[in-house]
């Protein structure tokens, strides 16, 4: 494993890194494979590195000792090579929309109660959405939304957005990095930490905030026993215990194991875990990416311990899930990737995701290692910093276009199986 902190990344490399994992060979999807198996499988209580079962919200109070600031703050964003099929920057020849006999569904975000609130903070006034973003081809029968309304304690602080230039086709927004120039085919506009002014193709753009349903994950990869950190979010679900993330964040593939010293901080800024450390009761993903890495297959769930007798949906909200939509949504993406304020802040990406040939979907947002299974959410709300999940993020191609697996039938069984585990 390697640390990284990408710049612009030369577009000559046909390589995709994958944002979390050992340096070892993944399976590459290929286009005319039919869909992987459907199979999904619960791991046994997760082990501290040490060999320690943590089978008890008394027994996580260890791990919880174990993750100290420092040991967060020097967890590695960590990357991993992929040749996938469909090379980013070229156009796709999947199809725009799902089977003809799937069909499309939603559930509910679950918002937090005021008392699970740790701390007030700032309330911010959000701007209004943008302009030309694209809508669903096709609106699903929803379940009312929950009665709960943001808290002022519950509000986040927010990222502040920085001038861009009108895009010629819908282009997403993403945290600016430092040294990065911007992209020859497509331009993104990025989020900035100085002043922010307003953007000329749209007069008032969304100001995005940090969710508290979206956190840093922490575990030690038992191959070469050093710290990572991928993201997560909280997807509500009857146990209100579960978090939703990438499968090579909780285990290796390729017939390896699974992740130890696994915990979960909602909404982390800077060595700050305001709603403190939710560590892994289950985890639970796909055959395809545990026998045999499949990219298609990279989503996995996992059951919390409760805190302090608090369940993590009850602490942050939990957002809705989507699944069998068209793949071209509007769609922001949250998470912590290391390239942009060292990983240390939660980041921000918005835009419209295009279909990959081998049925994933992908959006240039240029988010690298830390990122892997931050949401993509739809219908994301800046005033709950809750929204509906419809794909994590897998991977990242060297011009910047990351992708994630499509959600469909699979991946909402697998959310069912394990939703109500306590």
């Amino acid at each position: 494993m390697r640390s990284i902190r990408l710049a612009v990344l030369p577009l000559a490399t046909a390589a995709i890194l994958a944002l979390t994992g050992p340096a070892t060979a993944w399976a590459t999807p290929d286009p005319t494979d039919p869909v992987p198996p459907l199979e999904t499988t619960a791991s046994p209580a997760p082990r501290m590195a040490n060999g320690e079962v943590i089978d008890s919200p008394t027994a996580a109070e260890a791990l919880q000792r174990y993750w100290t600031p420092e040991r967060m703050k020097n967890a590695i964003p960590l990357d991993r090579v992929d040749m996938a099929p469909g090379a980013s920057g070229q156009s796709a020849k999947a199809e725009s929309t799902p089977p003809a006999d799937a069909r499309q569904g939603s559930t509910d975000a679950s918002a937090p109660p005021a008392a699970a609130e740790p701390q007030r903070e700032a309330k911010p006034k959000p701007k209004p959405q943008e302009k030309g973003q694209a809508k669903p081809q096709a609106k699903p029968k929803t379940q009312k939304q929950g009665q709960a309304k943001p808290q002022a304690q519950a509000k986040p602080k927010t990222q502040k957005q920085e001038q861009a230039k009108p895009q010629a086709q819908a282009k997403p927004k993403t945290q600016k990095q430092d040294q990065a120039k911007p992209q020859a085919q497509a331009k993104p506009k990025t989020q900035k930490q100085d002043q922010a002014k307003p953007q000329a193709q749209a007069q008032a753009a969304a100001q995005l905030t940090e969710s508290a349903a979206v956190g840093k994950v922490f575990f030690t990869d038992p191959g070469d026993g050093l710290d990572y950190v991928c993201s997560a979010s909280a997807l509500s679900s009857p146990s209100r215990q579960m978090l939703i993330t990438a499968g090579h964040c909780v285990h290796q593939g390729g017939g390896g194991t699974w992740m130890t010293n696994w915990t979960y901080a909602p909404r982390y800024r800077e060595g700050v875990t305001p709603f403190g450390l939710f560590s892994a009761q289950q985890f639970r993903t796909f055959d395809a990416w545990i026998n045999d890495s499949d990219l298609r297959r990279d989503v996995a769930v996992v059951t919390t311990f409760t805190l302090n007798g608090s369940k993590v949906v009850d602490v942050t909200g939990g957002h809705g899930l989507s699944w069998n939509f068209p793949t071209d949504q509007a769609i922001t993406i949250l998470g912590y990737p290391g390239n942009f304020s060292d990983g240390e802040v939660q980041s921000w990406c918005t835009g419209v995701t295009r279909p990959v040939t081998d049925g994933r979907r992908e959006m240039q947002c240029n988010f690298g290692g830390g990122s892997s299974g931050g949401p993509w959410l739809r219908d994301y709300n800046p005033l709950t910093g809750l929204g509906s999940v419809n794909g994590v993020m897998s991977t990242l191609a060297t011009d910047g276009w990351n992708r994630t697996p499509y959600f469909d039938d699979a991946v909402k069984a697998m959310v069912d199986a394990q939703g109500s585990v306590t």
